[in-house]
């Protein structure tokens, strides 16, 4: 059997754009990654956040939105941590920049999207302008749907108390093994004010 590799984006919908409330449903390592900035390489460990947003295509799935690459570092001058503050809604503290974020904490965290739309080759894509914290006057919280996570994690099992907050925050939405994967519990006891991260 031969592979073939060919355009497939004709068809493709990208996320419109607009302001929309997301739930970050992934974050994908990308490992050590080699970039060249004005004729000198460097490597860098490398992430990409992913977020559902509650706007849904023609066959009723949400639309999926990547953020650009970012090196995992919350150095002042990263382009990860003005990104993160602005989601949380507040800069982070020296001590908290020091003993680092573990970013698999974002799963589950609601926002506040922009996205644009940028034309290249002749195709459209959905990126992110910017981000804010979700804010619970808006409207209730975004919960994760039918995203399955990158292949080269383990599957996990759902857990308990996550499916008791969802039958308590969402009775409409009932959890099922095809929609629920392991994400931190974030809605019991939320306050307006919480920093999400």
């Amino acid at each position: 059997m031969s592979i073939v590799a060919k355009n497939s984006s004709e068809g493709f919908t990208p996320a419109p754009a607009d302001r929309h409330q997301a739930v970050c449903v992934d974050v994908i390592d990308l490992g050590m990654v080699e970039r060249e900035n004005k004729g000198k390489k460097s490597t860098r460990h490398e992430i990409r956040i992913v977020f559902q947003i509650a706007a849904r295509m023609e066959n009723g799935c949400r639309f999926v939105v990547t953020s650009k690459p970012y090196g995992l570092s919350l150095h002042p001058n990263s382009a990860l941590r003005p990104f993160l503050e602005s989601w949380r809604g507040q800069p982070f503290t020296d001590e908290q920049a020091r003993a680092g974020l573990q970013v698999e904490r974002l799963i589950g965290a609601n926002a506040l999207l922009t996205v644009v739309h940028a034309a290249a080759g002749g195709n459209t894509y959905a990126n992110i302008g910017s981000i804010l914290p979700w804010k619970l006057h808006w409207g209730q919280k975004l919960l994760p749907e039918n995203y399955t996570r990158k292949p080269e994690r383990q599957p996990q099992q759902p857990v308990q108390a996550f499916s008791q907050t969802v039958y308590q925050a969402q009775p409409h939405q009932q959890p099922s093994p095809q929609n629920l994967y392991q994400v931190p519990v974030l809605l019991q006891g939320v306050q307006e004010n919480d920093i999400p991260f």
